[in-house]
């Protein structure tokens, strides 16, 4: 893996790389080269701990995954499968979950970067530099994520038995189907983002300030649990939408713009069909927050070191 690798690398090399990049006078960085080394290389950083994040909570939490998405499908859990066979399409979230992870912490972690540095006077507040990086780094995401869900959710709705039918599928749909789920996926994600990530830095950064210390990773864990939940019930009528989109029902739905599904949903289900799932889905995001966050946050602390603890936890 990329991380044995790097952590076999010669003294020499870390020692190189530090030659390359000194660090300032002023500045502390770990004694140990294989920390230093991280240290400077942030963007593969956030690149490595979002691929391990991504993998573990996908691992632990694919079940409820799957439960949600026959619940949410025409029919319900029984007309989708019921409770059986819960693991359907694990092949397909694993396979996508590291990279589409890895893509969205380091093209988040860069955005926040560069959107601080072309504000040089900060007069952006932070809630809204942290929006405009989760909003972008979900946009980046879905390149690897619309075609691996749409692979994922054939699956675990019983529509297909194997992958190979479900990756039929979606060469059948070519661009016009990818587009139509990418759009239904960008428009779940991002304002799923848009509202986490401000609130899971402001939430850490206002707890750090009043116990006057950085957190711990079970501290950042349980306030992405929490921020996970609240966003993901908010956002439970786009993901409905998102999953009947990728499920393909309905011809005449799937032509729909977001507010005409809508609509549709509603003149049929009424408003408990736009929140079928909801607690399921909100159980899940806030499980998946406090394992997702937790796991990134504890990696880049184990790839950085504890000396640089400070700016991971907002303190």
């Amino acid at each position: 893996s990329t991380v044995s690798v790097l952590y076999c690398m010669s003294s020499d090399s870390a020692h190189s790389v530090l030659q390359q990049n000194p660090p300032m006078a002023n500045e502390s960085l770990p004694f140990d080269p294989w920390k230093r080394w991280w240290h400077n290389a942030p963007y593969l950083t956030s690149l490595t701990a979002g691929g391990v994040a991504g993998l573990t909570v996908d691992a632990a939490l694919f079940p409820l995954d799957c439960l949600k998405t026959r619940l949410q499908a025409t029919g319900g859990v029984h007309a989708a499968g019921g409770y059986r066979g819960l693991y359907n399409g694990i092949s397909a979230a694993l396979a996508g979950s590291v990279p589409c992870s890895a893509l969205f912490f380091a093209t988040y972690e860069g955005a926040k970067k560069q959107i601080q540095l072309l504000d040089g006077e900060d007069r952006l507040p932070e809630w809204c530099v942290c929006a405009s990086a989760a909003a972008t780094g979900e946009v980046v995401a879905c390149n690897v994520r619309v075609p691996t869900e749409i692979i994922k959710q054939q699956l675990q709705a019983g529509r297909v038995q194997t992958v190979e039918e479900a990756a039929n599928i979606v060469r059948q749909n070519g661009m016009p189907g990818f587009a139509r789920a990418f759009k239904a996926t960008a428009i779940r994600d991002v304002p799923f983002s848009v509202l986490q990530y401000p609130m899971y830095e402001g939430a850490k950064r206002s707890l750090s300030n009043y116990t006057k210390q950085p957190l711990a990773v079970w501290q950042a864990a349980c306030v992405g649990a929490c921020t996970g939940f609240v966003s993901a019930f908010i956002t439970t009528p786009l993901d409905v939408i998102k999953t009947r989109v990728m499920l393909g029902e309905s011809s005449s739905q799937s032509s729909h713009s977001t507010l005409g599904f809508m609509r549709s949903i509603l003149s049929v289900e009424g408003v408990g069909g736009l929140f079928r799932g909801s607690l399921t889905r909100a159980t899940w995001m806030g499980l998946g927050g406090l394992i997702f966050l937790g796991s990134y946050e504890q990696c880049k602390l184990f790839l950085v070191g504890p000396d640089e603890k400070s700016e991971f936890w907002g303190s």
